[in-house]
């Protein structure tokens, strides 16, 4: 790994977890040159493999800032939803009542967390449909510019 010494001495090594001091995204696992997961890259170099993007690491102490690869445990997608940080994925309906099928269900990726979410057709097309409409005129003066 380019930078081994840079993003070791990022690393705080307690007694417990090893927590990650650099930069984070927003829902606060670490992030390290701008789209890597601090503790995906810790596991990788620990171990001496490279991940797949099918591989999910469970943090084993619920720490998302503890890059510590005996706390991670790599799984797949299906048992780390099984796991308490899993409980969005195990829901099987929307907040609103529709079920997760897939005919009515597609992921989105977050910019952000470079997570999927799932997203319910029957809610996203009502949310479209309550969105307020521009009247013609603005419409084209956008279409112009």
């Amino acid at each position: 790994m380019r930078n081994k010494d840079k993003f070791w001495s990022r690393v705080n090594k307690t007694e417990t977890c090893w927590l990650w001091t650099g930069g984070c995204f927003s829902n606060g696992y670490g992030c390290w040159e701008r789209h890597k997961f601090a503790h995906r890259v810790a596991y990788e170099d620990f171990y001496g493999i490279t991940l797949s993007s099918q591989d999910h690491l469970h943090h084993q102490c619920y720490n998302v800032k503890c890059v510590r690869p005996d706390h991670l445990e790599k799984t797949n997608y299906h048992d780390h939803k099984d796991s308490p940080s899993g409980i969005n994925a195990r829901k099987t309906h929307c907040k609103n009542g529709h079920e997760f099928t897939k005919e009515n269900t597609y992921l989105k990726l977050n910019m952000t967390t470079l997570l999927f979410a799932r997203v319910c057709r029957i809610c996203n097309r009502e949310r479209q449909r309550r969105k307020p409409c521009l009247p013609q005129q603005q419409q084209n003066e956008q279409v112009q510019l």
